[in-house]
């Protein structure tokens, strides 16, 4: 009798233990203490204005961005996530209050009392500026489960503008309507930006630490990425134009992390 029930409980037993084995084995399992990758990041991107009765939202860009990704271990749950990319902004601003400025190839200074160029009035602009950006993040990872990790993710993103163009609709000082494109408004906006990051994604697991990445994230404006006193555009009376905006995106991330 002692004997069947032991037959009976011992492939328990001995699968009990084998499971505790393996498991066992794969926490002790050494944890990569850097991992790096690519992304491609599309994004709809929209500016938000500080002051609704000078500027109004009008409609979001979808944009794209591409980067290097890092990240450095800091405990079995948490890692630093880092890097550094190219990505581009947009948006639209219908500009309800006064603003006015001249136009050669790009905006000229401020000059009330020129007499050579034609005048325009901003009615709206369409803006694509280029960034190099840098997230700085902490990444929250749960176990795998499955071939799946998930994780969440929240930070800053900071930006470094490269070049900014606009595409503006305006009524000239000759009361014609008229579409200007590729207007260089870099020394417009400003040079730095920051942004909250907060996101979250899973990852799959393709082979050893090789894992396919998808996240969203949701990139929330700091600071005014244009300059709170333009040097271009000015109000009827003379006085330097101005202005703040933020500039906001919903980004989807698809990469591969090594």
């Amino acid at each position: 009798m002692k004997n069947t029930i032991l037959t009976k409980i011992s492939p328990a037993i001995l699968l009990f233990f084998a499971f505790s084995l393996r498991t066992v084995a794969q926490e002790d399992e050494p944890l990569k203490n850097f991992r790096f990758g690519l992304r491609v990041s599309p994004e709809i991107s929209w500016m938000k204005p500080g002051d609704v009765k000078k500027l109004d939202g009008a409609g979001a860009k979808v944009k794209m961005g591409y980067a290097l990704m890092t990240e450095f271990r800091l405990n079995k749950v948490v890692s630093l996530a880092t890097g550094i990319g190219f990505e581009k902004n947009g948006g639209a601003l219908n500009y309800t209050d006064t603003a006015y400025y001249h136009f050669n190839e790009e905006p000229l200074k401020i000059n009330i009392n020129d007499t050579v160029n034609e005048f325009f009035q901003l009615k709206s602009r369409n803006f694509s500026v280029a960034y190099w950006a840098i997230p700085i993040t902490l990444k929250m990872r749960t176990k795998e489960i499955g071939v799946m990790t998930y994780f969440a993710q929240a930070g800053i993103n900071l930006g470094i503008r490269t070049k900014a163009l606009s595409e503006d609709d305006v009524r000239s000082t000759k009361k014609t309507n008229s579409t200007l494109e590729d207007i260089n408004i870099s020394k417009d906006m400003n040079f730095f930006k920051a942004a909250i990051n907060v996101g979250a994604g899973a990852e799959y697991n393709l082979a050893g630490s090789t894992s396919l990445l998808i996240s969203v994230n949701y990139l929330n404006g700091l600071t005014n990425v244009s300059k709170s006193k333009s040097d271009y555009m000015f109000r009827t009376d003379g006085t330097a134009y101005k202005q703040k905006f933020t500039n906001n995106a919903v980004s989807l991330s698809v990469g591969v992390l090594f």
